[in-house]
């Protein structure tokens, strides 16, 4: 390049120096203040929605923490329910068949109460009915005052036949 082609166009260089330095401080002082408010402006609210969403995320965490917590304690508190249930479930078993056992052991002395009056209430008509036979077989004897042969004969006649006496 030529050295007196630069001081030709020192003229216009300058000029441009300065049209670029007017441009730059007219642009500072009313556009750069604007477009740097407008850049720092939406960087906050770029830095404020990633806050809020890291917050939002730490919540949904604890949420997560909170609902996994809730889910176990409820299925704890199910199982010990079930358990609690079984107990009773037995229990009211153990009931019933001691109560069913304790039927049974009445049922069966009250049957053998009504058995024992039963075989009495039978002897005493058995002995009943051999006092009146023997009180008819004895009057049957008097009345015909045979010897005691006769009487053994009789006797035995009357005991084979016990049908006519009654």
């Amino acid at each position: 390049m030529d050295p007196n082609a630069i001081i030709e166009a020192l003229p216009e260089i300058i000029t441009q120096l300065i049209g670029f330095l007017v441009v730059y401080l007219v642009l500072k002082r009313y556009a750069f203040g604007v477009v740097f408010q407008m850049i720092e402006e939406r960087q906050k609210t770029i830095a404020s929605s990633i806050e809020k969403a890291e917050q939002k995320r730490l919540e949904m965490e604890s949420l997560k923490k909170e609902y996994e917590e809730r889910l176990q304690s409820v299925e704890q508190e199910v199982h010990s329910k079930i358990q609690l249930a079984i107990v009773e479930g037995q229990r009211i078993a153990e009931e019933i068949i001691e109560k069913a056992h304790r039927d049974a052991t009445t049922r069966l002395a009250h049957a053998k109460l009504e058995i024992q009056r039963e075989t009495d209430n039978a002897r005493a008509l058995v002995r009943q009915e051999v006092v009146e036979l023997s009180t008819l077989i004895a009057g049957k004897l008097i009345a015909k005052n045979l010897s005691n042969d006769e009487n053994e004969k009789y006797v035995l006649d009357l005991l084979s036949h016990t049908g006519d006496l009654v």
